[in-house]
């Protein structure tokens, strides 16, 4: 990739990261688990935590954190770690490419059958990258 294209990518990233920061200190909120579109509404409306809302664990962060790995972006896998919990489930949901037709149905429908999810370990000490 081209560094102006990387550049780009890591603004956003740290964008996106920021504005969770910012929520989960001024609300004790993470993305809801799920992506439910009323649970999170009516969190957003009421200021109330509503039944159902689970933020234990999070697969937008641990996306964010492979991507750090990868680009070697120490400054923003810290900023992340920084805000979140140790107990914290991290989650990678991974499409089961043996099923037929899987890359296909991600276009069409909301998979269900289609997909396994691993929780990252971690311990209180940081890896060195």
């Amino acid at each position: 990739m081209r560094q102006k294209d990387v550049k780009f990518l890591f603004g956003y990233f740290n964008t996106i990261t920021t504005n969770i920061q910012i929520d989960k200190l001024k609300h004790s909120r993470l993305p809801e688990i799920h992506n439910n579109v009323d649970l999170v509404t009516e969190f957003f409306a009421t200021g109330t935590r509503p039944e159902g809302y689970c933020d234990s664990s999070s697969i937008v962060l641990s996306i964010l954190l492979e991507i750090c790995v990868i680009f070697d972006s120490e400054e923003l896998f810290l900023k992340i770690l920084s805000f979140i919990d140790i107990g914290l489930s991290l989650q990678i949901v991974s499409i089961d490419l043996i099923k037929p037709n899987t890359e296909k149905l991600l276009f069409e429908k909301y998979l269900h059958n289609e997909y396994y999810v691993e929780c990252i370990e971690r311990t209180k000490k940081i890896l060195n990258f």
